[in-house]
């Protein structure tokens, strides 16, 4: 949950500010998705080349000792809002999607976006914690790498289709 009010909390500012800025200077957009999508393609291929080391995340989980519901919460949410990585990532998502969706930017639409980015987050986040709890003894560094490399194929993919729209849209 503290991941998931943190991404919220990007996607409300990335949201509306790239709305607003969007309204603004809606010259700047192809400026923008060619950013967003190479941002999207750098954290695809930063993910895929990523190298775990499980056994440290072990060690670390260890020596944390025993934690609050609400602690373990405002620790990730502060790990998450701190994190530029999240910042560039929800930037690249809304300048992406603002191309791909073709339209001027709303705030309605925006709100939608944000919405879904925080139900979408508190599930994954759900999903992604349950399936660890369920079989975290059997997750090794070989499982991560593999993780990382398909998630960062399906990351380097979203940047490509954002730039592949780009050129469609301005060239054909």
């Amino acid at each position: 949950l503290g991941a998931a009010t943190g991404d919220g909390a990007f996607a409300v500012v990335t949201g509306f500010g790239l709305t607003a800025v969007a309204q603004i200077i809606e010259g700047y957009s192809i400026i923008l998705q060619v950013a967003g999508g190479i941002m999207l393609v750098a954290f695809g291929i930063h993910t895929f080349v990523a190298s775990p080391n499980v056994d440290e995340l072990k060690r670390m989980k260890e020596d944390e000792g025993a934690s609050t519901l609400m602690r373990s919460m405002a620790a990730t949410f502060a790990l998450t809002i701190t994190n530029p990585a999240t910042l560039f990532g929800f930037a690249a998502l809304f300048a992406g999607l603002n191309g791909l969706a073709g339209g001027d930017a709303s705030f309605v639409a925006t709100a939608i976006v944000v919405g879904g980015v925080i139900a979408g987050s508190i599930l994954w986040w759900f999903a992604l914690t349950t399936f660890v709890g369920l079989f975290h003894r059997s997750i090794t560094d070989n499982v991560m790498k593999i993780i990382n490399h398909v998630s960062g194929v399906v990351i380097t993919l979203f940047g490509a289709a954002v730039l592949g729209h780009l050129v469609v849209q301005k060239f054909f």
